[in-house]
C-alpha cells in the first residue's frame, strides 16, 4: 500500500454528504474545587475549546481528510446563528461545499466536557425546532441539483439530530432514483435505505433494529434486512475487531471476515465509525475490492481511536503507515 497511490486516488473522488450537520463544543480541562453559591456546584476549569463539525458533518470532514472533494447538503441555522458561523467557518477551512445547505431554526449543537485523560463527563445538547414541510422542499431541490456533480452519494441519518431530519422519505427518493452509487448508515432508521447499494452499521445499533430479536444470530440479521431492503451488501463493524461484509449469492448470505486488534491503550472511539465510513466507500470507489477497502478502513479507525478528545480524521498517509502495521503482509 502507497500513500501517494492512494491519496492520488481519493482525489479523483467527489461525494454530496446528506446528513445532519451538527458542531461539537469540546471543553477539556479538570475540577477546581466548588462554587461559593449556596448549592456548592463543582467547578469544571476549561482549559482547551475545540470545535469541530460533527454527525454527517464529522463524516464530511473524514471525506475532506482523505482528499475527496466533498459537499454537504442539511440544514442549519441563519446568520445571526453563533453556531452556524462556527461550523460553516470549519467547513470553510476544509474546502468543503456549503452550496447544499438549507436554513432550519438553528444549529444542532452538542457541548461536550472531557478531562485531561480523555474521559467524556458530560454532555449539553442545544434544542432545535423541527425543520419544516417548506425547508424540506427546499433541501430537496438542493440535493437533486447537486447530484449531477458528483461521483457518489453518502447518507449518515443520527438521531442526536432527529428533529433536523435530513434523510427523509422526499430527499431519499431523489437520491434513490439517482444513477449513483448509494451509500447509507442510520441509528435508528436503516429502513429508511431502501434500494440503496451499500449499507454500513455497527453491530450494536444494527441487531436494536432487527425485527428477529437481539439474540438472532448475526448472518441471519443481516439477511433479512438484505433481503427486506433490497441492497447489494452490508458492512458490520465489531468495534475494535474489525468488521465484516455480508452479500447475497443466489439467495444464499455469504461473507468476509476482515479482521483488526484492538487498542489496548488508552483511545477516543468517538469518530471512528464515521471514518470508517468515509474510507470504506472511497476505497470501493476508488476500485479496491471489498477485503482491501474494509483494511484500510480498519487501518483509518484505529488512527482515529489514538486522538482524544472528540473526534479526529485520518490522512492517507496515517491510514498507510497504519495500515503496513496492521497487515504487513498486504
Amino acid at each position: 500500500m502507497d500513500s501517494k497511490i492512494l491519496r492520488e486516488k481519493f482525489s479523483k473522488l467527489s461525494v454530496l454528504v446528506c446528513g445532519d450537520m451538527c458542531l461539537d463544543k469540546d471543553f477539556i480541562g479538570g475540577y477546581s474545587g466548588y462554587s461559593r453559591e449556596k448549592e456548592q456546584l463543582p467547578i469544571f476549569r476549561t482549559e482547551i475549546e475545540k470545535y469541530n463539525p460533527g454527525g454527517g458533518g464529522n463524516l464530511s470532514v473524514c471525506f475532506s481528510a482523505l482528499g475527496v472533494k466533498t459537499t454537504i447538503a442539511g440544514f442549519w441555522g441563519d446568520d445571526n446563528d453563533i453556531n452556524r458561523y462556527i461550523l460553516e467557518s470549519c467547513f470553510r477551512k476544509r474546502n468543503i461545499d456549503t452550496s447544499g445547505m438549507v436554513i432550519g431554526s438553528r444549529t444542532p449543537t452538542f457541548g461536550k466536557v472531557y478531562q485531561h485523560n480523555g474521559t467524556h463527563i458530560y454532555r449539553i445538547d442545544l434544542v432545535s425546532d423541527p425543520v419544516t414541510e417548506k425547508e424540506i422542499d427546499l433541501l430537496v431541490d438542493k440535493v437533486k441539483n447537486l447530484i449531477n456533480s458528483v461521483n457518489f452519494i453518502a447518507c449518515a441519518d443520527y438521531e442526536e439530530a432527529n428533529d433536523f431530519g435530513v434523510c427523509t422519505k422526499n430527499v431519499l427518493d431523489i437520491i434513490v432514483d439517482s444513477p449513483l452509487p448509494k451509500f447509507g448508515t442510520s441509528r435508528a432508521r436503516i429502513r429508511n435505505f431502501r434500494n440503496f447499494n451499500h449499507l454500513l452499521q455497527n453491530k450494536k445499533e444494527l441487531t436494536e433494529q432487527t425485527e428477529l430479536g437481539r439474540h438472532a444470530e448475526l448472518p441471519k440479521i443481516v439477511e433479512d434486512f438484505l433481503n427486506k431492503l433490497k441492497v447489494e451488501d452490508m458492512v458490520v463493524t465489531m468495534g475494535g475487531k474489525g468488521a465484516i461484509a455480508f452479500w447475497l449469492n443466489n439467495g444464499e448470505i455469504e461473507s468476509i471476515n476482515v479482521g483488526s486488534e484492538e487498542l489496548t491503550e488508552n483511545i477516543d472511539p468517538c469518530g471512528c465509525g464515521d471514518m470508517f465510513y468515509a474510507t470504506y466507500s472511497s476505497g470501493i470507489m476508488a476500485g479496491f475490492d471489498m477485503e482491501t477497502s474494509i483494511k484500510i478502513a480498519n487501518s483509518s479507525a484505529r488512527v482515529v481511536a489514538r486522538k482524544l478528545f472528540g473526534t479526529g480524521q485520518a490522512t492517507p498517509e496515517e491510514i498507510v503507515e497504519e495500515y503496513r502495521v496492521l497487515y504487513p503482509n498486504g
